[in-house]
């Protein structure tokens, strides 16, 4: 509690206000621990007066299950705080589309939504982001505005950061923002909703 009574203190010191947090759980647990766990970082994201808390899902199948289940339990006990829980793709039980649909029927709840990723969505699976998008437009609060060169198994393991030198949206293109806004325009017009987006380096902030 100190340290977050201080983290609180420095965050708003620096004239800054933090709304969303990595929400980190662990599916090679019992499950009653691991519910623990994530009840107990929704409780420290509500100190720090957190709106949102992403999560990426899992990679191994047979923790799919545990996943859901742990998820179903935290978005309940987000919406007690109004914290909204939000899946972000990143391949496994959150990379395409039918992936992530199978996520929404097994959590069932609806404080339970997706921060969309149409840059994870290339890198993880290779498939069209446009169109992976529209069969879970209805769940989408948000989304993360980012360029991606090529599929992950492609580029020998090299990160994000190494990836997005050569990307199609140079981080130096003086025109990137203007690509990046064309990406999600087209993402309004396939799915007639508007995003909040988080962006990164200078790509622009939608509403």
């Amino acid at each position: 509690p100190d340290y977050l009574a201080r983290l609180k203190q420095r965050i708003a010191g620096s004239g800054l206000k933090a709304n969303m947090g990595a929400l980190r759980s662990r599916h090679d647990i019992p499950l009653d621990d691991s519910i623990r766990e994530v009840r107990k970082q929704i409780e420290n994201a509500g100190t720090l007066a957190l709106t949102s808390l992403l999560t990426f899902g899992v990679d191994k199948p047979e923790e799919y299950e545990h996943y859901y289940k742990v998820m179903s339990d935290a978005a309940a006990y987000a919406q007690e705080r109004r914290i909204k829980v939000v899946m972000k793709p990143h391949g496994g039980s959150s990379g395409a589309s039918d992936a992530i649909v199978a996520v929404m029927k097994a959590v069932r709840h609806p404080n339970f939504k997706i921060w969309y990723d149409a840059g994870n969505i290339i890198y993880y699976t290779g498939k069209d982001p446009i169109e992976e998008l529209k069969p879970i437009a209805r769940h989408v609060t948000g989304f993360c505005a980012k360029d991606c060169g090529g599929v992950k198994d492609d580029d020998g393991g090299r990160d994000h950061g190494e990836r997005a030198r050569e990307s199609r949206v140079p981080r130096n293109d003086p025109g990137a923002a203007v690509k990046m806004s064309g990406l999600i325009l087209r993402c309004r017009l396939a799915t007639g909703r508007a995003f909040t987006a988080t962006p990164r380096d200078r790509s622009p902030r939608t509403s």
